[in-house]
């Protein structure tokens, strides 16, 4: 049997719902219909019904696989009419739709890690969140379609099959749709075993009184761990203080006395900062679900691969393990048709280990996923970040990096120092005044590129007082930055210089020279500094591994700093000082990035790929000109 790509018919399932919605039908209406027609055959005598349904059938053949993933839409769209405070139940339990060709697609990277030695009536797969079973509908047909000699074998191959998820419909649909679905594609028959299902929290429960860590191994009995899992874990941070619940919930209590258990236990060592449930599967199925053969398929939010917080995970990941290929999906794509959200799949093999890292990056499509991978060597990697970022670029780009990452990383230079800034604009707020004092304001919103705009408010002087040690940062000019930038900005960096005497409210991140260093850089001032911080290439170089809508002081940490000569100094300087007098001059600008290109390096292709990555800006249009 023919082992073909997945097509990816998301628009048109997508379509189909929303026309059966407007069209007045209620979710359950359709799932019953659609149940209906997979279990019996025969669809519905709703002629309306039967005619949005007809792209689903041509030639007498029914496309089963639509159907499935139409039903799996159909219930997340009915979790998201059910209200929780000011949520719904599928944020709640973090449920997102699977795109059954990105399912398929980790199956049959997955099932390509075993050696030829791969045999589905012995070896042991686990969904720990399976929905309504795409990625067990997935695997099956990836079985099936690899050696139809295994369909003779089905029940054997079910009876090895485990599936969990807190969503108790959830799991009635896949207990309905996985038997039909074989049934009515590989005229098989085949039984569930009720021992193989798990209804309820993978990670805890309660005995009334106390949290209880749950097992999955312990649930179904397969205390040596499984061979295969998949899975497209619940995206949800855990935050006691979250406003979407109000106090009619004990959302909060749960949550408090969850996170208290878990840092009281120590149970999640690879898991810190604000906790995610996806991360916490990713854990349990690296270090406990799995066996030390194990073969691992994840579909994930892409913050794992350079979020600051997922560090721990992330080089476990790379130093003990080998993965087939990292395959990143940017915001927008025609999987994943209403969130938006990057995502990132791989698979993994716990029994080896390796020393590169193959990336497919901007999978937009199920036609890109055989476009040509990037090699990266794990060495590479840490070269780049301290956090071993895993930066999803193109092979121009990994070559800019390697060429500015030859330079000393901001914080390998003794003199400079990064810091947030001194106010917290909630807690410290009794010590802002409208009376006039020595020192006055700024908040992160009144910082702009290469200049500043002055709050309204002053900072009493007994909050200097307060300040101990950082005090002495207030008689010192200052570089300065936003500390929250959107991350949809085209231009995130922008950095200002400030005088003395000016108090920074906690939205803003500081950088000061100490030329009284033993090791001071002579050749490192605040108005280089300024002119290089503000270049577009150090803006594509944070851009590359920011996840989020923060500029966080390690991010900072890690951009690359040239220690130039007299001459390079006094060419930047001179720039910068210019447009601290004229902050709007784009020329001015254009002529600063060229000679920050010069500076680290960077060939005539290698700068025109960065301005492209600015051409909505006009300054990366005029840089061009300036670029020999």
């Amino acid at each position: 049997m023919k082992n073909s790509p997945a097509i990816n018919n998301s628009k048109k399932i997508y379509s189909t719902y929303n026309s059966l919605s407007s069209s007045g039908f209620s979710d359950n209406i359709i799932n019953k219909n659609l149940l209906d027609f997979l279990t019996t055959g025969e669809f519905s005598n709703d002629l309306t019904f039967t005619t949005f349904l007809s792209d689903f059938y041509s030639k007498g053949k029914v496309n089963y696989v639509d159907l499935v993933e139409l039903i799996g839409l159909v219930h997340q769209k009915s979790k998201e009419k059910v209200s929780i405070s000011d949520t719904n139940v599928r944020k709640h339990n973090g449920i997102y739709y699977t795109n059954y060709s990105i399912a398929r697609h980790i199956a049959r990277e997955v099932l390509s890690l075993f050696d030829n030695n791969f045999d589905p009536t012995k070896h042991t797969f686990l969904e720990p969140c399976s929905g309504t079973g795409i990625f067990a509908i997935a695997y099956l047909d990836e079985i099936f379609e690899r050696d139809s000699k295994y369909l003779i074998n089905a029940q054997s191959i079910l009876d090895n099959m485990y599936y969990a998820d807190i969503d108790e419909s959830a799991i009635k649909l896949l207990k309905t749709i996985l038997p039909a679905y074989l049934k009515a594609r590989y005229k098989i028959n085949i039984k569930i075993p009720s021992k193989n299902v798990f209804i309820g929290d993978a990670l805890f429960e309660s005995n009334g009184t106390n949290l209880i860590k749950n097992d999955l191994k312990d649930k179904f009995n397969r205390l040596e761990g499984f061979d295969i899992v998949l899975t497209n874990p619940p995206y949800k941070l855990l935050k006691a203080n979250s406003n979407k619940y109000n106090d009619g919930t004990n959302y909060k209590e749960q949550v408090t006395e969850m996170l208290k258990f878990i840092r009281k236990n120590n149970i999640y060592k690879l898991n810190g900062g604000t906790l995610n449930l996806y991360k916490l599967f990713v854990e349990e199925i690296l270090e406990n679900y799995t066996n030390s053969n194990g073969k691992i398929g994840l579909l994930i939010p892409s913050t794992l691969l350079s979020d600051k917080q997922s560090y721990e995970l992330r080089n476990r990941i790379l130093e003990k393990y080998a993965i087939s290929t990292i395959y990143t999906i940017p915001e927008k794509n025609n999987f994943f048709l209403d969130i938006t959200q990057a995502f990132c799949f791989f698979a993994l093999d716990k029994s080896k280990s390796s020393n590169d890292v193959s990336l497919r990056n901007n999978i937009f499509d199920v036609s890109e996923l055989d476009k040509k991978t990037i090699s990266v060597s794990k060495n590479r990697i840490s070269s780049i970040s301290t956090l071993q970022e895993i930066v999803s670029t193109d092979n121009m780009g990994w070559k800019i990096l390697d060429k500015i990452h030859q330079f000393k990383k901001l914080k390998d230079i003794p003199s400079i120092t990064n810091l947030r800034g001194e106010l917290d604009l909630t807690l410290d707020k009794k010590y802002l005044t409208s009376d006039g004092t020595k020192y006055k304001l700024l908040r992160g919103s009144g910082v702009k590129e290469f200049t500043f705009i002055g709050d309204s408010l002053f900072v009493q002087n007994n909050f200097i007082k307060k300040l101990n040690g950082k005090a002495h940062y207030l008689s010192l000019d200052r570089l300065v930055c936003q500390q929250i930038s959107n991350i949809s900005l085209n231009k995130r960096l922008k950095f200002s210089k400030i005088p003395k005497n000016i108090v920074l409210g906690n939205s803003c991140n500081f950088i000061v020279t100490n030329s009284d260093s033993l090791f001071a850089e002579s050749s490192i001032s605040l108005d280089y500094l300024l002119g290089i911080l503000n270049s577009l290439l150090l803006n594509w170089r944070f851009q590359l591994t920011s996840s989020n809508n923060h500029i966080g002081n390690y991010e900072l940490d890690e951009l690359p700093v040239v220690i130039p000569s007299t001459n390079q100094k006094s060419i930047i300087e001179d720039l910068v000082v210019k447009l601290v007098n004229d902050p709007e001059n784009d020329d001015y600008k254009a002529k600063l990035n060229s000679k920050v290109f010069d500076l680290y390096g960077l060939n005539k292709d290698e700068a025109l790929y960065i301005l492209d990555h600015h051409k909505e800006i006009n300054v990366a249009k005029l840089s061009g000109k300036y670029i020999s």
